[in-house]
């Protein structure tokens, strides 16, 4: 089965968000098959390792930074990425504080 998808997207076997080498084999993402996509979350590990490396180096000569994030109004999504700021500070060992 190949053909376009109903979101533009093209399929050489079975759904359009998975790719099939031959009848049988299992599904490859599109990120496998294509180099130009990037995917981010060894990127987003290796960037935490390197700043928590450093937070950590700079708890031995004193007081450490603090990450301050200052949102104005009550949009979601704004939580939502303030949310995950935190997230992000509490894996690195970094005191975080909203406002």
């Amino acid at each position: 089965v190949s053909g376009k998808t109903r979101r533009g997207g093209f399929c050489l076997l079975g759904r359009a968000d998975h790719h099939y080498a031959a009848p049988g084999i299992l599904p490859v993402s599109k990120a496998q098959l294509d180099p130009r996509y990037l995917s981010g979350s060894p990127v987003r590990r290796r960037i935490l390792d390197e700043v928590s490396e450093e937070i950590s180096s700079l708890s031995k000569h004193g007081p450490i930074p603090r990450l301050v994030s200052i949102s104005i109004g009550d949009n979601p999504e704004i939580a939502v990425y303030i949310r995950g700021q935190k997230r992000a500070a509490e894996q690195v060992g970094l005191p975080f504080d909203e406002r």
